[in-house]
């Protein structure tokens, strides 16, 4: 008799285990069935217990799936055995992604390098030019540029002609 047979099950465990195997005790392994029963003839939480678990036991009794096919089994076993190919390493792979890579870096470079930074006009070069400009100089494309550069403008400049 194993020590699990010997000792009584306790209503805890009994609650564990009909979560786990349902409330049919032939669906139990074998060493729990009597002790099982034991504790179902002489606890009345653990008959409750089993009647609240008995409409899912049902239900899953009514499973009418077909068996699997003979060899289904023993392909699917198979499967892990099988080695994945592994393809061979080729420097050569490497190439074209290099040279996209080095392509975007020499373009880094250049644009920081170059002088177009400076050709750009900043907003406050804008606004100090429109500003030191005065009525007789100004433009009507000063007055816009010192307009937007502010945020000031009105709403005429924006329409096309």
């Amino acid at each position: 008799m194993s020590q699990i047979e010997s000792e009584e099950l306790s209503l805890s465990r009994f609650r564990e285990l009909v979560a786990a195997y349902g409330a049919n005790f032939e669906r139990w392994p074998a060493t729990l069935q009597e002790p099982a029963r034991a504790l179902y003839a002489r606890a009345p939480e653990a008959r409750a217990l089993c009647e609240q678990h008995a409409p899912l036991d049902a239900w899953l009794s009514l499973d009418t799936s077909e068996a699997l096919p003979a060899g289904l089994e023993q392909r699917l076993l198979s499967v892990p055995q099988q080695r994945r190919k592994v393809l061979p390493f080729k420097p050569r792979s490497l190439v074209v992604p290099a040279l996209g890579w080095a392509a975007a870096a020499a373009l880094g470079l250049w644009l920081g390098a170059s002088d177009i930074a400076d050709q750009v006009a900043t907003t406050e070069d804008v606004s100090t030019q429109a500003a030191e400009a005065t009525d007789d100089e100004a433009t009507d494309d000063d007055e816009q540029l010192l307009a937007l550069t502010t945020g000031s403008f009105e709403d005429e400049w924006l329409e096309t002609p």
